[in-house]
């Protein structure tokens, strides 16, 4: 985008996030100071990270608009700077770390560039090894069509020649083992361009969505939308991605024993006497069962109710001293 620093431009990017049924959206050049989330009365949410002091210049600055459902799986979000923000999004599968950056332009002074990827890199190494790591927006890099020995990072399906910046992007996907999703999927020229030129003679693609090779095949589709009215010299990026969020549950404490307390003579004893009284109704029902599946007839069966009764007595004396025992076992290893 050119700005979000203008009255309403907020409302109208949560609409065309609603219109193009988005989950998330990054945002580059937001051109907001300081770090924040502002929450959409609609239901949206828009997290956002700029220049440290509230008075600095409106420049640079960059985002992430979640929808009504994505917010509910936000786990946290963390400000790097005015060119770098990330959010960690649950999922059922695997939690997803979004990235989302502004890249230096072309023509940048070459300490600029490095110090950006300087701090991306520090960013990827501090996400969680079992993150699905997703890098997305303007990287100002053209990578071509060229993919001869980098197959895993690109496809066949970029625009024009590589650039500069597009090496550098290259070089950053080989060390980190990420795929550049708009050069895996065929599409019409239309439909891969990202951004075009103010004389609107001139189109590059330029904005790009990295996903880590391993959860590649996750990826879907990746496509330029032309009809969102953003006021933007460039287009809507827009992946499709098949993975299931999930909402946070809440973190419900387990209840803890305090088994020293078992060291007092009279608490194990009502430990023990409670724990017989759990137990003895199971037993006394299969007791039951077995006495009415006895048979015979008359003398035949009273007498083998009364042998039965007397081995029953016998059964229920060994397991309260097993009990005993058993219990005191495994007690004696706290004293």
């Amino acid at each position: 985008m050119r700005t979000l620093y203008e009255s309403g431009k907020v409302a109208q990017l949560a609409a065309e996030m609603r219109r193009y049924r988005l989950e998330i959206l990054g945002v580059s050049e937001a051109r907001w100071n300081q770090f924040g989330e502002t929450e959409l009365a609609i239901g949206e949410l828009f997290i956002y990270s700029g220049n440290e002091n509230k008075d600095d210049v409106h420049e640079r600055g960059v985002g992430i608009m979640l929808s009504g459902h994505t917010k509910k799986c936000l786990v946290d979000c963390e400000p790097i700077d005015d060119r770098i923000i990330t959010a960690r999004i649950n999922t059922n599968i695997q939690k997803i770390t979004i990235i989302q950056c502004y890249a230096p332009t072309k023509n940048a002074e070459p300490y600029e560039k490095e110090e950006f990827y300087n701090k991306l890199q520090a960013v990827v190494d501090k996400a969680p090894n079992r993150d699905i790591p997703i890098i997305m927006r303007d990287f100002n890099a053209k990578v071509g069509q060229n993919n001869a020995s980098i197959e895993t990072i690109m496809g066949r399906e970029g625009l024009g020649d590589v650039n500069e910046n597009g090496e550098e992007l290259v070089d950053f996907c080989a060390l980190n083992g990420l795929s550049i999703g708009g050069t895996l999927f065929p599409h019409k020229r239309v439909h891969k361009a990202t951004w075009i030129s103010p004389d609107g003679v001139t189109e590059n693609q330029i904005d790009h969505i990295l996903i880590s090779q391993r959860w590649r095949t996750s990826l879907q589709d990746v496509r330029v939308k032309r009809g969102a009215t953003i006021g933007s010299d460039h287009h809507l990026v827009v992946a499709s991605l098949k993975i299931k969020l999930a909402a946070r549950k809440p973190i419900i404490s387990t209840k803890k024993f305090d088994v020293m307390k078992l060291r007092d003579s009279d608490t194990k004893q009502a430990f023990r006497v409670e724990l017989q009284n759990c137990f003895e109704p199971l037993f006394l029902q299969e007791e039951e069962e077995e006495v009415r599946n006895l048979s015979g007839d008359g003398d035949e069966r009273a007498q083998d109710i009364r042998e039965f009764k007397k081995l029953l007595r016998r059964r229920r004396r060994q397991r309260r001293l097993k009990n005993e025992f058993v219990f005191h076992l495994r007690i004696s290893g706290y004293s």
